[in-house]
């Protein structure tokens, strides 16, 4: 079926019209100038030419057809071998073209002999008759000439060969005549006719021309109503406008839909699915549940999603329940966004305890379970045990005895570890928990299922065989480190769990009386069923030689464990010792022995791992969870359920939406491609991604403009680049980065599409005239416009111009080379708070998004910046590493940049190659060519410009430290006594922002002013303050005033009220506990005349110090909140200028990591700065869990945190604890203003 349309003109050279072919349309059109031009002429052609009808029907066959009405079609064809088809609407038997050449009567006039020709041929080259033929869809378009000629040819050809009427029929009467579409029009036609079984009626059909003797004879009938199709060949005609001819036979596929093709099991089908939109996921999931459960269906979704598509940034999975022949419905869905992450997979087997009744009962409709749980079964028989029923009993007492417990725990391990492995699913680390270690033997390929039941056997029979004494293990609410000093020494730590969890194990009576003990402190503990055996104990040494006897009969040949599997019954240093490197009879002996690691080996996982829990129940769930919160933890089963299977698949669908690629169809019996025929479509449910915005051109503004213009709009409010962390000089600016990249998208709109980090482009000679401001709650409109030939691009704010240049495609993006880089400098590497200090010195305040730089060489030739998928903060950042190589602290704007390459490609590859969760790139700057070069991003010719500062509103001060005794404090100012309070809460409590309250309780002057001074006077720190009064008082700058109740607040550093006695005051202390933060503070203004010793203070709160007011009207108590954490054992330092080896380094290092309580003491050190290290040390991540003691005084104890000297000290909870000449000092921090001289 082809067409050719010609065009001649002596004013223009030959321009081809279209061009179709029966299998696919290959169509050439004028180029866009001419379309309008074309189709107008095309028209009055064939108007003239009398082909068109008049009425607008489309008659073929029929009395009063007069010619076609003209029609749109967009169509295509999959054409593909049959052995690789999933799903086939037809097959192609045969096809064959030819062409009438010259004819006497015109182009346009069919040839029937041709077309007779054709069929003739056609019939003689093929085994098939036209008696096989059950339909044939004719090219009939109603044409006066065109039907009666082809008809002639069908009836001199077909019909003479049948010994029944042919049925026909022709698209064109429903859909009109498509002309270069037309052809695939018709095998469409066919393709429904084959699905349905029915042909699809002529319409506009009343009556047959009799001028078509084979129409008015009944040799050729016209269907007109819907028919069932007689035979499963169908042969399609199509004739082009200047004489292709073309004819093919389709034949249906012989499979046919069985019981709506409802699965013969009862076992829920899985569907995963990915989309770029929450409805295109969501839209495959409506779409199963309005049919009944096709098990063809879901195996072709399920085939589709086996390869993973980038782009497709929304993940789900639908669980479907077999209804019958009723439409299914959802048993579990869920859709969620996908990050792109891609997580190391640790599986993680867990032990004793997680056993319980029916733990298998569910699961063993799962065939690949079924088949492994029978080998285990098989091979416990010999042993006199029967698996299938130990794992689906429903007898509580069944897992009373021990053995059961641990062939139970082990054969679920095995069938969950052959379903993943079924699934392709292959773990990147295996870690085990106790004796789940024998899982992680399976999984590594150390032993077989066989050996590993057996194993689980031969541990549950030395259990019960040895002698032992009765004893018992508890699960306790912290970690090993803070526990060991606190046991009885007939008790140990069995299991190391996390920092906040352990196992301990023992004799009964000492566990229990253990447990009591902890409960009466508030610590969380538990006694675990154990079968009365002290596992991982001293007191279960006997098991050892029997169960290595029993091993080595099972594990003959040790195979050498893999990296992945990482042990929890050897202590890291000796995991290279070559014992410790076999699966062996003496590792897994060892294993029950000794104690569990697994505290210390999980804390060598990935931080960002996806655990997996392979057991009968996720036991460690909430163990994995605290100890990698950055992690995502799923276990397999859950204890309890009555459908685990429902629940494994729903963990496999968890699985999927976190990035791993699961070929879910592995679960069920084989799906035999290609599918039957009726197998619902898929396409119909296909939702499209609209909300991207691709620039399209158009066609008046192709013949009219040479460039594109794009506007963005910038609010604070959604804030995709954080500009809010843009600040210079006080004012947020639009970064000059920021202004690239809206030029970047345009471009790549124009030329590409949406996604712009796939083309690498070159700016050049960009000027920034200007700087944009943002307010908070403002919106700013820019401008791009870029030409389309040159590249020229300007950018305009309100009318106007802020930056231009030019942009064009690097099409062989490179690598920006690293030259004249000196890696040897006397300059000192700068920390990112080091860095952004001295940045802020010079004006450039930026915080959030735009601190990425993690250090910086001091000469500003060097730095690494973090990589965070943001394009204008990273190279933002190249630009700050540069302004720190500036010697001036001017504040300094780039104008001006010859070149700047930004090569995406050779960018991601440097990305793709390092730790997801530690993307560091170097940053290096070469001041000798101007360049500035981090990954593929190459800055050249970089002219930055000296800008004015605003004037610095603050007032100079000069800083001193003193020491001054806690109690008696000398006399002092009220500025001073405001300022002591603020330094002791500030160097107690790591904040930066300070809540202060003040209750007007008996109608003083309030001192807020006070505590203003001393929290402003402070870099970095700011404050809120609130004063609550009843009394009408004028306004107070950066005082919020108002007449509430103290008791509606929350979460406030400091309370100030006007002492103990009067209702108005017992009512603020009574609700400051509850008001105030941990560790907040309490003042109170008593009055001088107040007996201090015998003043009965809250017993929630401890006394910190009192400072007379030299006003001698009044003095301030500082109470501090005691706080409500549990106070465990700290790991005490000592911190000598003696130890040349630093070994103190260490042991804080040690603790802090963790999360234990440290603290540092110098005791009569004549030279020691444990002070300011301290200090220093609690500005740190986990700081705050390090104070010290400085003892400067000859005639002080030893120091011991169980003598009460000292103990009764550190129970207040203060970072700083001074002892000289006998009394506790302060730290006090001083402020001396500088005054200004005018004129």
């Amino acid at each position: 079926m082809a067409k050719k349309n010609k065009k001649y003109s002596r004013s223009r050279p030959d321009t081809d019209g279209d061009d179709i072919v029966i299998s696919g349309m290959a169509g050439k059109f004028p180029n866009c100038k001419n379309i309008s031009e074309y189709e107008y002429n095309l028209y009055n052609k064939c108007f003239r030419l009398g082909v068109l009808s008049q009425d607008g029907y489309c008659r073929p066959f029929d009395k009063d057809a007069c010619g076609y009405s003209r029609s749109e079609a967009i169509n295509c064809l999959f054409l593909q071998r049959k052995r690789d088809a999933k799903r086939i609407y037809a097959s192609v038997v045969y096809s064959k073209t030819n062409c009438d050449g010259y004819k006497p009567e015109g182009i346009t006039y069919p040839s029937g002999n041709i077309q007779r020709k054709l069929l003739l041929e056609f019939y003689k080259e093929i085994d098939l008759t036209p008696n096989d033929l059950g339909y044939l869809e004719a090219h009939c378009t109603g044409t006066v000439v065109g039907d009666p000629e082809e008809c002639k040819a069908i009836d001199s050809v077909l019909c003479s060969q049948r010994q029944e009427p042919l049925l026909v029929g022709s698209v064109k009467s429903n859909i009109g005549h498509s002309e270069p579409a037309s052809g695939i029009c018709s095998l469409v036609k066919a393709c429904f006719a084959f699905e349905t079984g029915l042909i699809a009626p002529n319409i506009n059909f009343t009556e047959v021309k009799r001028t078509i003797k084979a129409l008015a004879e009944g040799r050729l009938v016209v269907v007109k109503d819907v028919t069932p199709l007689p035979k499963p060949c169908i042969a399609v005609n199509s004739f082009g406008f200047g004489g292709a001819n073309a004819h093919a036979i389709l034949k249906a596929h012989p499979k046919s839909k069985v019981n709506y093709g409802i699965p013969e099991d009862n076992l829920p089908r899985i569907v995963t699915w990915a989309g770029r939109t929450e409805d295109a996921v969501n839209e495959i999931f409506n779409g199963i549940e309005k049919k009944p459960l096709d098990a063809e269906f879901i195996g072709l979704l399920q085939n589709i999603q086996e390869e993973e598509v980038s782009g497709m940034v929304f993940r789900g999975y639908g669980i479907f329940g077999n209804n019958g022949n009723q439409p299914t419905k959802s048993l579990v869905r869920n859709v969620q966004h996908y990050t792109g992450l891609k997580r190391p997979i640790v599986w993680v087997f867990s032990g004793m305890g997680s056993q319980w009744n029916e733990m298998g009962a569910s699961l063993m409709m799962i065939p690949r379970f079924r088949q492994s749980i029978e080998i285990s079964h098989n091979t416990l028989v010999p042993k006199g045990l029967d698996l299938i029923n130990i794992l689906t009993s429903n007898d509580p007492a069944i897992y009373e005895n021990i053995l059961h417990s641990f062939v139970g725990i082990a054969s679920v391990q095995i069938g969950l570890t052959d379903i993943l492995r079924s699934l392709n699913l292959e773990p990147d680390f295996i870690i085990g928990h106790s004796v789940g270690e024998l899982g992680c033997a399976y999984a590594d390929g150390g032993v077989t299922a066989e050996q590993m039941i057996l194993a689980a056997y031969c541990r549950g029979r030395v259990s019960m065989e040895s002698k032992k004494i009765r004893g018992g293990m508890a699960a306790v609410g912290i970690g090993y480190r803070a526990i060991k000093n606190l046991l009885p020494e007939a008790i140990e730590v069995a299991c190391h769990n996390s920092a906040d969890s352990c196992t301990i194990s023992g004799p009964i009576d000492e566990v229990r009386r253990f447990v009591a003990e902890l409960k009466s402190k508030d610590i969380f503990a538990k006694e675990v069923p154990c079968s009365n055996i002290a596992y991982h104990s001293r007191y279960i040494a006997s098991m050892g030689p029997q169960l290595l006897k029993y091993l080595k009969e099972i594990i003959t040949q040790p195979k050498t464990r893999t990296a992945k599997w990482l042990s929890t019954s050897v202590p890291r240093s000796e995991w290279e010792q070559t014992e410790n490197k076999l699966c062996s009879a003496e590792y897994h002996t060892n294993n029950l022995l000794h104690s569990v690691l697994f505290e210390e080996t999980f804390a060598e996982l990935p931080k960002n791992a996806l655990t997996i829990e392979i057991a009968p129940h996720g036991l460690l769930g909430a163990i994995l969870k605290r100890s990698m919160p950055n992690g995502v933890y799923i276990p397999l089963t859950h204890r309890g359920n009555k459908n685990n299977a429902l629940f494994f698949m729903t963990a496999l669908g968890k699985l999927y939406e976190n990035g791993v690629m699961v070929p879910v169809a592995n679960l069920y019996p084989k799906v035999e491609f290609p599918v039957s025929r009726s197998t619902p479509g898929i396409s119909s449910l296909i939702r499209w991604d609209h909300s991207e915005d691709w620039f399209v051109t158009k066609y008046e503004n192709m013949k009219t403009k040479a460039s594109v213009e794009r506007v963005f709009l910038i609010n604070l409010a959604s804030d995709e680049e954080c500009m809010g962390g843009h600040i210079i000089d006080g004012k947020i600016l639009v970064p000059a980065t920021s202004y690239l990249q809206y030029v970047w998208k345009t471009f790549s709109l124009m030329h590409h599409g949406p996604s712009y980090t796939d083309i690498s482009v070159e700016f050049e000679e960009v000027q920034f005239l200007r700087a944009t401001n943002m307010s908070v709650n403002g919106e700013v409109e820019l401008n791009v416009m870029i030409n389309y030939g040159s590249g020229h691009f300007e950018i305009t704010e309100a009318g106007s111009l802020v930056v231009t240049g030019n942009i064009r495609e690097i099409e062989k993006p490179l690598a920006p080379e690293i030259y004249n880089f000196q890696n040897e400098s006397k300059f000192p590497m700068l920390a990112k708070k080091d860095f952004y200090k001295e940045l802020r010195l010079r004006g450039y305040h930026y915080n959030g998004a735009f601190q990425p730089v993690r250090s910086a060489r001091a000469d500003g030739l060097y730095g690494t910046v973090e990589w965070d998928y943001n394009w204008v903060t990273f190279m933002d950042a190249m630009l700050q590493i540069q302004i720190l190589g500036t010697d001036s602290r001017s504040l300094l704007l780039p104008t001006k940049i010859r070149k700047l390459r930004i090569n995406g490609i050779p960018h991601f590859d440097v990305i793709n190659k390092m730790d997801p969760e530690n993307r560091i790139i170097d940053v290096y700057v070469d001041h000798k060519n101007n360049r500035i070069v981090a990954g593929g991003i190459e800055v050249i010719g970089l002219h930055a410009s000296l800008v004015q500062r605003r004037k610095p509103p603050g007032i100079p001060v000069l800083e001193q430290y003193e020491f001054l005794p806690y109690l008696p404090a000398p006399e002092m100012t009220l500025s001073n006594a405001a300022r002591i309070c603020v330094q002791l809460a500030l160097e107690n409590m790591s904040i930066s922002k300070v809540k202060l309250v003040e209750v007007d309780t008996d109608g003083r002057d309030n001192v807020l002013a006070k505590f203003i001074d001393a929290i402003e006077d402070l870099p970095i720190v700011t404050g809120e303050y609130m004063y609550l009064t009843d009394r009408k008082i004028d306004e107070i700058p950066g005082i919020h005033i108002e007449n509430g109740k103290v008791e509606n607040l929350s979460n406030y550093h400091f309370i100030v009220a006007g002492g103990t006695r009067g209702d108005l005051n017992e009512d603020v202390i009574m609700n400051a506990q509850k008001v105030l933060v941990d560790n907040g503070y309490l003042l109170l203004r008593e009055r001088p005349t107040t007996n201090i010793s015998n003043l009965k203070l809250p017993e929630q709160f401890h006394l910190i110090t009192v400072i007379p007011i030299d006003n001698n009207e009044e003095v301030f108590v500082l109470l501090q909140n005691i706080s409500k954490k549990l106070q465990l054992q700290p790991t005490v330092v000592k911190v000598s200028d003696s130890d040349m080896k630093f070994e103190w380094i260490s042991q804080v290092q040690s603790a802090i990591s963790m999360k234990s309580a440290v603290v540092a003491y110098a005791f009569n050190e004549k030279h020691n700065g444990l002070v300011g290290l301290v200090n220093c040390l609690r500005k740190e991540p986990d700081g705050n869990l390090v104070t010290c003691f400085y003892i400067d005084d000859p005639k002080a104890p030893e120091f011991n945190l169980a003598d009460p000297f000292y103990s009764s000290q550190f129970a207040l909870g203060l970072a700083f604890n001074i002892y000289r000449h006998v009394s506790i000092y302060i730290c006090e921090l001083k402020y001396f203003i500088i005054a200004r001289q005018l004129g």
